[in-house]
């Protein structure tokens, strides 16, 4: 039943991603559409990486792994990960990927139901064409990862570290040494900037009182 409801997650996001790919192509007109569609491919690329810093971040420094939901849905991968950052690497293709699959879901399912159709107005393909490109690199986010702590990942993945569109395992051993900087793990190139300003540190630093103003139950 688990790997036919993985199965299922990717085929319903495969097939909403479709969709969304077609409507953006349907409003293309012309050549001087690319440079917006390039455009938005590396907004939804930077976000994608900001996100997974931000998560990333939360989950290794706050609540527990017996927190009611959040702790079985969350935060004990990310711990895991800790202990044994080789265990992602053990795991099946669609077990590693399929959550961010269900993330996404929703998400496109209200855009392709509610938020019109894609023009070809500049802002129109730059929001719809972010989505898309925010998508894919949602899905792509654990396998950039898994592929930073294998010895021996596939030819392509290898070729993405190269060029550094997918994290490669020099720059997410970072994170590893130190365990407080170098989050963000689908491309990492705002861990520089992030690690520089001390983003993350700033924000545990603002939301301390509410930490020690809650329970002392260390689920803050």
């Amino acid at each position: 039943m688990k790997r036919a409801s993985e199965f299922v997650a990717l085929a319903i996001f495969l097939a909403f991603q479709g969709v969304l790919a077609i409507r953006i192509a349907g409003a293309v007109d012309g050549p001087a559409a690319l440079p917006i569609l390039l455009l938005a491919l590396l907004l939804g690329i930077l976000a994608t990486d900001f996100i997974s810093g931000l998560v990333h971040w939360f989950c290794d420094g706050f609540f527990r792994e017996d927190t009611p939901i959040l702790g079985a849905l969350l935060i004990r991968s990310f711990r895991e990960h800790h202990r044994d950052p080789l265990a992602m690497t053990r795991r099946r293709y669609l077990q590693i990927n399929h959550n961010n699959c269900l993330v996404m879901i929703p998400a496109l399912a209200v855009a392709l139901r509610w938020g019109g159709e894609p023009r070809p107005e500049p802002v129109s393909l730059l929001g719809w064409g972010a989505l898309f490109s925010f998508g894919c690199a949602v899905y792509l986010t654990n396998s950039f990862h898994r592929w930073a702590h294998d010895a021996d990942p596939p030819r392509m993945a290898r070729l993405l570290q190269r060029a550094r569109l997918a994290v490669g395992p020099e720059h997410h051993a970072a994170h590893h040494r130190k365990g407080r900087d170098s989050y963000c793990v689908t491309t990492g190139w705002l861990n520089p900037v992030l690690d520089r300003t001390q983003l993350f540190p700033r924000i545990e630093r603002a939301l301390q009182p509410l930490r020690q103003a809650a329970p002392q139950d260390g689920r803050w």
